[in-house]
């Protein structure tokens, strides 16, 4: 979520491997973060008790977010890799539960004392996850109605390494269409961790993939977060389609053009497990916005928002808020 940190990439699809909806599919990104991933699901590995098993693997270079490991030195690069496989079962359209077992590897391009657990500067550990995931959105990209709930717990680490300690994550939205096509929107979501020591590297943080408008660029680093949002979100040209015949696929000449426009108001925090956690304490913004819905399930958004100390800020971004 900036505009400086460009990347691009490029994937492929096995989109119906074996007849079965089976998906086999591999992608790379260049630039900032460059990364390959290759991925196998299978959509129903058990008829009779509603299966699906996903497979990955993965290899990355990803740049230091850490403010406290930037404290040592230059900024430095994280290389990671492994694999992990998740088995899953629906409990019918909307819910689904998710167990995921894994092991990755992460090193660093230039070690330092902190930047990992091990003092080798490099971590392998094995990671375990189990979820819930409750989803009635009707549509991923920018719902009008529905709602998406999710839980996890994951373990980093299970006695094999100096990585020991687990996060409990949790995460609800809800979407409620009001008169004329209005839509209020709210999110509230937190991540905390506990058991050993955290790692720099498994921090958690505003500023870079969550983001509290107002405080848009700057970042705020913990072992813990919590966010909350909440929108209304007021229809100015009904969405519309289009069929545009110059385009020589067919599957890309149907468009879609729409325009929303926001009030919004964010807040959050971000803290150690020896700190104590405040409502008072909450970094806050609010503001405006128009939201451009765009072909491709693609959203465009220009805001204007206020902190605080009512220091206004302008954010052009990507993707719908939540």
């Amino acid at each position: 979520r900036d505009w400086k940190k460009f990347y691009y990439g490029l994937g492929v699809i096995h989109d119906n491997f074996r007849g079965r909806n089976e998906k086999i599919s591999a992608s790379f990104a260049l630039g900032y973060d460059p990364f390959f991933s290759m991925r196998y699901r299978n959509p129903l590995l058990s008829l009779e008790s509603n299966l699906f098993l996903v497979n990955r693997i993965f290899y990355s270079r990803v740049r230091n977010k850490s403010l406290l490991s930037q404290q040592t030195g230059p900024n430095f690069d994280e290389i990671r890799y492994g694999f992990e496989g998740t088995i899953g079962k629906r409990l019918d359209i909307f819910r689904s539960l998710s167990l995921t077992f894994g092991y990755q590897v992460l090193t660093v391009s230039h070690n330092e004392a902190g930047r990992t657990l091990s003092s080798s500067g490099r971590d392998a550990f094995i990671t375990a996850a189990g979820g819930f995931v409750h989803d009635t959105r009707d549509l991923t990209e920018y719902p009008s109605r529905g709602t998406f709930a999710w839980v996890s717990f994951s373990k980093y680490g299970l006695g094999e390494s100096p990585v020991n300690y687990f996060r409990l994550s949790l995460d609800v939205r809800k979407f409620v269409p009001t008169v004329a096509g209005t839509i209020i929107a709210g999110r509230l979501f937190a991540n905390l961790a506990g058991g050993g020591t955290v790692a720099n590297y498994g921090h958690v943080f505003f500023g870079y993939q969550e983001r509290i408008r107002g405080h848009f660029k700057e970042v705020y680093e913990g072992e813990d977060i919590f966010g909350a949002s909440l929108e209304l979100r007021v229809p100015l040209l009904p969405v519309r389609f289009f069929k545009v015949d110059a385009v020589p696929v067919p599957e890309f000449g149907l468009w879609r053009f729409g325009l929303y426009g926001a009030l919004f108001g964010d807040a959050g925090k971000v803290w150690y497990r020896e700190d104590t956690f405040s409502l008072q304490n909450l970094v806050k913004g609010y503001g405006v916005g128009l939201n451009f819905l765009l072909p491709y399930n693609s959203v465009f958004r220009v805001e204007y928002a206020l902190n605080e100390a009512r220091r206004g800020q302008l954010i052009l971004d990507l993707s719908a808020s939540f």
